[in-house]
């Protein structure tokens, strides 16, 4: 990926209790800042329309991101289903760490955001491996 000049790698979208093995494989493939945005549920579908199903609690949340801020990622969020409360009790549990900084690199960052790019086809799977 190093045509992409990314900044940041992220992980979204999945559930925090299974985002783990791709942080791990992330983090030992890279020294670019991590990202991790957890849902906390997901959308059910029926014939009166969509309604999301929270299967991860607020304190639930928050402990597991302290973990994932203990392992040293650098942006923690919420995906689908998160609300402001997840977002403050998440802040609450890292606020004891450190904001880190992160060294800018012309040759990692695009010059302006306008040359940033994604990959060609969003339905690829973009596989990390030695």
């Amino acid at each position: 990926v190093g045509e992409l000049q990314p900044v940041a790698f992220s992980i979204n979208c999945v559930s925090p209790r299974c985002i783990e093995p791709a942080f791990e494989t992330l983090r030992n493939a890279t020294t670019l800042p991590l990202m991790l945005y957890g849902n906390i549920g997901s959308p059910e579908v029926d014939k009166g329309g969509t309604e999301f199903i929270r299967d991860v609690s607020v304190e639930e949340y928050a402990g597991i991101a302290l973990t994932w801020k203990q392992k040293g990622v650098s942006i923690i969020g919420g995906c689908c289903g998160t609300t402001p409360e997840h977002i403050r009790v998440i802040a609450n549990a890292v606020r004891a760490f450190a904001p880190r900084a992160f060294e800018r690199s012309s040759a990692r960052a695009p010059k302006r955001a306008r040359e940033a790019r994604a990959l060609p086809n969003a339905t690829e799977t973009l596989r990390l491996s030695e």
